[in-house]
């Protein structure tokens, strides 16, 4: 699982259903220094561009990345993958605060933590769907 996840166009992948979410830019693989640039479209007519730079990469236990160009003060996101009963076990931690401009600590609360356990759980779905099916997905160092 962690292969998948190494390669950030794959974020694509399971974001299909979302028309709200679209990969503008990445690398073929995660790697510390790495970027990848996403627009997400809030309030159904808002798009937001969002730059994000890898800060971490343990493979196959986890990498982070935080972001670079966008509306929060802060958002640092690790993933972590276990091992778990033949299958593996992702846990995503994030830390984001809005700029004030955009709302600061009120907004992050009232909007975008919801938007945010809204956008995970309809990945988890994905994710466990992909996983079950005979999916080729890309891997870093594929063409």
């Amino acid at each position: 699982m962690f292969s998948f996840f190494a390669c950030p166009g794959n974020l694509q992948v399971l974001m299909t259903g979302q028309p709200t979410f679209r990969m503008l830019r990445c690398g073929d693989s995660v790697q510390v220094g790495g970027q990848f640039w996403i627009e997400v479209t809030t309030a159904a007519v808002l798009p937001v561009v969002m730059g994000f730079q890898f800060t971490q990469y343990d493979a196959p236990n986890l990498f982070s990345e935080t972001l670079i160009h966008g509306p929060f003060q802060q958002f640092d996101h690790t993933h972590l993958f276990e091992n778990s009963g033949g299958g593996t076990l992702i846990r995503d931690t994030i830390s984001c605060r809005l700029k004030w401009p955009y709302g600061g600590e009120i907004g992050t609360r009232l909007m975008v933590a919801k938007s945010l356990h809204a956008m995970f759980a309809y990945r988890a779905t994905e994710l466990q769907q992909l996983a079950q099916s005979a999916f080729e997905f890309r891997k870093p160092g594929d063409i």
